[in-house]
């Protein structure tokens, strides 16, 4: 997978990050820099079947949304684990139109994309911030990562082809089973990369929509993990009929500026 990278200290202060949607360290789930659909020797036929089938139907859809309940695990100095809770919402028309909406426990953001401006806003807070964006999805999340160091979680599942996304830095997989997840019945997959190893849930039907993702942190101390259960999946055009994918400034919110941030290696962000 893409790019994670850790904010928690950036959402803290009243600076983009403390606007920003985030996300985590160098490939996991929802992340950037996608390179080529070649197989993988390492993964089982049966998992690699699996996310090839759950990729294709993304790929097909020309728009779709989803809801995750995403649970992220923080680590105290002492060595105590917290764990907090958001709802994301995501909305995607192919190929230059995204939308989020995130609220939990520690923040609440709204993300635009209409393919030509990106935009993020804190309504609690009356804070935004806007670019000039490119002209497609694609290449948004990748400028986005590569020059302000944010990756948005679960992006993977929103490239033009999130199966090359999805295992440009995979090194192994493995077929787990079949399992339940909120009721329904789902295949069971397990990856390794180098700084993650991160699990999938997908949906044992022909579209095999995923169901919940996994993600553990190796080299974070205490290996911290990140969970989105999936729900309310839709695909299809109506899927976005009447969504506003472009930013309108709310009455007295105040812009900041949108700055690079420095690039910190093996680290995550929820």
């Amino acid at each position: 997978m893409s790019k994670l990278r850790k904010c928690w200290q950036w959402l803290l202060t009243l600076s983009l990050a403390a606007v920003c949607i985030t996300v985590a360290d160098s490939h996991v789930p929802g992340f950037t820099q996608t390179t080529p659909t070649q197989t993988v020797p390492n993964i089982a036929p049966r998992a690699d079947q699996l996310l090839r089938q759950t990729s294709k139907a993304l790929k097909a859809a020309p728009a779709f949304r989803f809801q995750a309940d995403i649970t992220i695990d923080t680590v105290r100095q002492t060595g105590q684990k917290l764990q907090y809770g958001t709802r994301t919402e995501v909305v995607v028309r192919r190929p230059n139109s995204l939308w989020a909406e995130t609220n939990g426990d520690r923040r609440n953001l709204r993300l635009y994309y209409d393919g030509k401006t990106f935009a993020i806003l804190n309504p609690s807070r009356k804070l935004y911030s806007t670019l000039v964006a490119p002209p497609t999805i694609d290449a948004l999340v990748d400028r986005l990562a590569n020059q302000y160091g944010l990756v948005f979680p679960l992006a993977d599942l929103v490239y033009s082809d999130p199966y090359a996304s999805l295992t440009s830095r995979i090194e192994s997989g493995s077929y787990i089973g079949l399992h339940t997840v909120n009721g329904k019945k789902c295949h069971h997959l397990a990856f390794t990369q180098e700084v993650i190893d991160w699990q999938i849930w997908v949906e044992d039907r022909p579209q095999a929509l995923p169901c919940k993702l996994l993600i553990t942190y190796k080299t974070e101390s205490d290996s911290p993990q990140y969970t989105a259960v999936f729900s309310n999946w839709q695909l299809g055009a109506s899927a976005a009929e009447k969504q506003q994918f472009t930013f309108v400034r709310p009455p007295q919110a105040t812009r900041i500026d949108f700055l690079p941030l420095p690039r910190l290696e093996n680290s995550f962000s929820p």
